[in-house]
């Protein structure tokens, strides 16, 4: 691995670092090259992207032929997805699995254990979500000293902290013609995009209170957006859950999630860990 900011020697570790930032943002990348190194991961600086940086094959993918955005994506939503593109095909090009970072990230002691992570993770894992910390039930996949790898119900929107495996890259840069939603948005859909996503709890990562640097001042809350969002509870994503999770799983995790319900209304708030379900069954590959 290479980095601005460190010269010293390459680490022998099972994955590359990649951490997302716009030229202008001194401060976030000083920041991110830190939190990494506290940790001993040394971190290649990605340019980020913005509209008017767009690779040309790009794009196609985020604007019709008139030029208007699609989905009604707003112009940071585009260079955020757009550079997340960019270091998915560099994991293809490298053929090995990266960590890819955003420049708000903040990684916890407990990334030093991320290659047993991986290692915990199910065979043919796609996506590795480090910075997703549940809000709905999740099956337990695997488990290490102090984490469980878990398959979600439903995947938060966020792209703060991820591993990418070259297949999960491949198939999330060939399975979307557009991209009309905004990155995070498509990665939670593993129905639409095929490549297994899984979580690690309680998250090594989380997000730092600095003022995001795309677009704060934009309306989110567009004319036609939700109807470009699309359903996160349709047909394909039960479909999806079915095959993975099994019918005695599907119905053990409502049934989980009826109990919560109750609790919650009691006054007790689940903790990440209180939302890991065991697989009541062997689970299906």
């Amino acid at each position: 691995m290479i980095t601005d900011h460190d010269d010293g020697p390459e680490c022998d570790v099972p994955f590359d670092a990649l951490a997302i930032n716009l030229d202008r943002d001194h401060v976030r990348l000083d920041a991110i090259m830190a939190t990494c190194a506290a940790v001993g991961i040394q971190a290649e600086r990605l340019p980020a992207l913005t509209p008017a940086t767009l690779p040309d094959h790009m794009r196609p993918w985020f604007h019709t032929s008139d030029g208007r955005p699609r989905g009604h994506l707003i112009p940071g939503e585009i260079g955020c997805y757009a550079s997340h593109l960019l270091a998915m095909e560099i994991v293809v090009a490298r053929g090995r699995p990266v960590l890819v970072l955003e420049d708000d990230a903040v990684l916890a002691p407990e990334m030093r254990q991320l290659a047993d992570m991986m290692v915990a993770a199910p065979d043919g894992w796609g996506f590795l979500q480090l910075s997703s910390p549940p809000k709905h039930m999740c099956l337990r996949v695997g488990q290490g000293s102090g984490f469980d790898i878990v398959t979600h119900w439903r995947t938060q929107n966020t792209t703060t902290g991820y591993v990418v495996s070259p297949e999960g890259a491949r198939r999330f840069l060939e399975d979307f013609s557009t991209r009309c939603r905004p990155v995070d948005e498509d990665l939670r859909r593993e129905w639409l995009h095929g490549a297994a996503v899984y979580g690690v709890v309680p998250s090594p990562i989380t997000s730092s209170a600095m003022v995001s640097s795309i677009d704060p001042e934009a309306s989110r809350d567009q004319p036609g957006r939700r109807r470009a969002m699309g359903r996160m509870n349709g047909l394909g994503a039960w479909a999806w859950r079915l095959k993975h999770w099994g019918s005695l799983g599907v119905a053990a995790c409502l049934g989980h999630s009826l109990l919560w319900s109750i609790r919650k209304r009691l006054g007790r708030r689940p903790g990440q860990e209180d939302l890991v379900m065991d697989p009541p069954f062997q689970r299906r590959g």
